[in-house]
């Protein structure tokens, strides 16, 4: 999974270095998510997803994994309007929401929880304290946990595509699409699940 798709500056979280850093949620903005034209889903996240964006499946890596499209070209995320703020009434992916949180490997068999340092809502002086008293604190908390069912649903979800592949039940598609100027977007290498086969 490209875990750090949209992170500028990930760093392991820390109740030391990051002991007074507060979180600022009180303007929900996704500017950090202009420039990307896919984002990951997991299994559970595809009702409420489809009922907003097309669905498929990418390579990322080696594994294919499920996305809902936000664009058509290369950047660029048809679902936030100029001010950052993601289009009302469409559903916001889970990938999305839980920055600027994201869980990678550590060391050890655990994940690390990480935050990208370069988020314009943490400071020191406004929001809602990570730690008091090198203790984490509920936004913090709730934030980890959220990260912890992310990991959980898309560990399900590659299970899922795991079981897709090994019965040949995945097609490939190409499309090609014409913006209201008629210029050619082509989109290759995407897969579907082959609805004759099922």
């Amino acid at each position: 999974m490209p875990e750090m798709l949209f992170y500028e500056k990930p760093v392991p979280l820390s109740n030391i270095t990051h002991a007074d850093w507060k979180l600022d949620r009180s303007e929900l903005r996704y500017e950090f998510a202009d420039k990307i034209n896919s984002v990951v889903l997991a299994g559970i996240e595809f009702v409420e997803a489809s009922k907003d964006y097309p669905i498929v499946f990418a390579k990322a890596g080696e594994e294919d994994v499920p996305v809902a499209l936000l664009g058509l070209r290369a950047t660029g995320n048809l679902y936030l309007d100029a001010k950052g703020h993601w289009l009302p009434d469409h559903y916001v992916p889970a990938f999305v929401r839980r920055y600027p949180f994201v869980l990678a490997d550590g060391p050890g068999p655990e994940p690390v929880v990480c935050i990208d340092e370069a988020y314009s809502g943490f400071s020191q002086t406004q929001g809602e304290p990570l730690f008091e008293n090198g203790e984490t604190q509920p936004i913090l908390t709730k934030a980890m946990e959220f990260l912890g069912e992310f990991q959980r649903q898309f560990d399900r979800t590659k299970r899922f595509v795991s079981v897709l592949k090994a019965n040949d039940l995945m097609t490939e598609v190409s499309a090609t699409v014409k913006d209201e100027n008629a210029a050619e977007t082509h989109l290759k290498g995407l897969m579907v699940v082959d609805e004759k086969k099922l």
